[in-house]
């Protein structure tokens, strides 16, 4: 769970640093054009999924869910013939994570300050090796100390570089750099500076691609489709028949797991 609070603690803190350095006598955010920029193509990317999770938000959705495939993690080639990745994140407590692992997926679901993960024989391989940590651990909201209209201001904290078009999945895509200000990078703890990710936006203004890397870690993420809402359905947070518990402790050596297991080809079929 360190690495979990490490970055919400850094995000509270680029974001209200961030808001009183553009709130500055005569620092404004960009003007609005009516065509497109790569900044727009920026907050139209992340802004929806900071709301989602802003107190309040300024929109309806609490929730969201992202389906797609891993193209590449840690350096390692993912082909089309893994099964997709799904998340799922519903402020301010649950959240379930379906990620390739070999064959088959490992999901992990959190519901409030319940965790459990499936199938349970690869979980428990996958932590056989993190020592028994506390069993006591509260885990902290997924939820962002700002309001929707204060996130408003948060694509006006990042650097934006567009890269022109390129294709992807049969359309044209306009490519951008995303970076955070070099002022408000040095907020940031030194396991996350030099965070970047490079994003493919289609005609829809919707993310087609993600790149996203930082020092010692990386990966390429096709976004299959994107959904938001108020609420997802209850079915969503419950455990399958093959699910175990997991205590609180373990949760984030189980994702730290999953992202760095080398990626295994599945056999091909006669």
């Amino acid at each position: 769970m360190k690495a979990y609070l490490r970055l919400e603690t850094s995000l509270f803190f680029l974001i209200f640093f961030g808001v009183l350095w553009i709130s500055r006598p005569g620092v404004a955010a960009p003007p609005n054009p009516a065509a497109p920029s790569p900044e727009q193509d920026a907050q139209s990317a992340i802004l929806p999924f900071l709301d989602a999770l802003a107190s309040p938000p300024s929109g309806s959705a609490r929730a969201f869910q992202i389906t797609g495939r891993v193209e590449a993690l840690a350096g390692h080639s993912f082909g089309t013939d893994f099964p997709p990745f799904d998340l799922s994140v519903e402020a301010p407590g649950r959240m379930r994570v379906q990620f390739p692992h070999g064959q088959n997926s490992v999901t992990a679901c959190r519901n409030g300050q319940k965790l459990w993960a499936s199938p349970a024989a690869t979980v428990r391989e996958l932590l056989a090796r993190q020592p028994q940590g506390s069993q006591n651990l509260t885990l902290p909201p997924i939820q962002l100390p700002f309001s929707g209209t204060q996130l408003a201001l948060f694509p006006a904290l990042l650097q934006v570089d567009a890269k022109g078009e390129a294709p992807f999945g049969g359309v044209p895509c306009r490519v951008i750099d995303v970076r955070l200000l070099p002022q408000l990078a040095r907020l940031l703890p030194s396991d996350l500076d030099g965070w970047a990710m490079r994003l493919w936006i289609n005609p829809q203004n919707r993310p087609a691609r993600v790149g996203i890397q930082r020092p010692g870690a990386s990966a390429v993420l096709q976004i299959e489709s994107i959904r938001f809402a108020a609420n997802l359905p209850a079915e969503t947070w419950q455990p399958p028949a093959d699910a175990m518990e997991v205590p609180p402790s373990k949760l984030a050596f189980l994702f730290e797991s999953l992202g760095q297991r080398k990626a295994v080809r599945p056999p091909s079929t006669p």
